[in-house]
């Protein structure tokens, strides 16, 4: 998962590559840019259909913050 926690202010996560770290690098390094400093959401990522919901820690909660 990858972005800001919603209840901890300034907690951005970065977890759970589930032993695909090295394949997935630079697709997450892409999320990781765009969703820490508002930029652009990367097209490629887009095109697959894959957006900051996603990855997001958000999707673990059930829309409750806990």
């Amino acid at each position: 998962m990858v972005g800001y926690d919603r209840t901890a202010e300034g907690f951005f996560w970065l977890a759970g590559q589930g032993g695909y770290g090295l394949q997935t690098a630079p697709a997450m390094a892409a999320a990781v840019e765009a969703l820490a400093t508002g930029g652009d959401w990367p097209e490629g990522l887009a095109e697959l259909g894959v957006t900051a919901g996603t990855l997001g820690p958000e999707r673990l909660f059930n829309g409750s913050p806990h």
